[in-house]
């Protein structure tokens, strides 16, 4: 025996366990600031991870300022070409020898005729006004000779047309058939090879929107 008191043997042993306990939780307060500190890092890390990959994955937005022009594009410009099928021949049968019955049969929609008879230095003539709700042509008519067209404005599939042109095909085909394929110009002019008569076949988004004929005038 040591000579100590029942009573200061157990204030030492309090003080011992207090010591013991306050330890076990500063040890288990380190260890809970540490596991938040794990978790706050890998997040931290993850959340950048996630970022790089976004940047990564975001595709570049391309605009039509930085596309190159293809083929079948269409830009705002025009150009010329030699065609007789396709100038003043441009109709389903050429109307020179036609009557006005047969004439009304390149129309596949009810057709208004309007006749109005001249008489100039030349002799009499007949203009002839073809028109049905959206298209339009326009022939002037020597009795001794036969019809000439003046004009047209065709924008619809009622027309009957040469070489199965239509509106509405698209502009790849349209060139198929004149044997070209590198005209970016969206309005085609052809002409017949005496430069007198000229059919413009314009197109919107690659597809023939409208054709505009008329005779050339010196």
């Amino acid at each position: 025996m040591d000579g100590s008191s029942p009573l200061l043997i157990n204030i030492k042993f309090i003080m011992l366990k207090y010591a013991v306990s306050n330890k076990c939780r500063v040890n288990a307060f380190k260890k809970s600031l540490f596991l938040i500190f794990l978790t706050l890092l890998l997040s931290c890390k993850d959340k950048d991870k996630r970022i790089a990959q976004t940047v990564n994955n975001k595709q570049p937005v391309v605009t039509s300022k930085n596309k190159a022009p293809g083929p079948e594009q269409d830009i705002p410009c025009d150009t010329t070409i030699t065609n007789d099928e396709l100038s003043a021949h441009f109709l389903k049968f050429n109307v020179f020898q036609a009557d006005s019955a047969k004439i009304k049969k390149l129309f596949n929609d009810n057709v208004i005729v309007r006749v109005v008879k001249k008489e100039e230095q030349g002799g009499i003539f007949y203009m002839y006004n073809f028109s049905s709700n959206s298209d339009t042509i326009r022939l002037f008519y020597k009795p001794e000779e036969g019809f000439y067209i003046e004009d047209a404005h065709i924008n619809s599939t009622h027309i009957l047309l040469n070489k199965k042109i239509f509106i509405g095909m698209s502009k790849a085909d349209f060139l198929q058939k004149l044997a070209l394929n590198n005209i970016t110009c969206n309005i085609i002019n052809v002409e017949n090879e005496e430069a007198t008569f000229k059919s413009s076949y314009i197109f919107r988004n690659s597809k023939l929107f409208e054709i505009k004929s008329r005779q050339i005038m010196e």
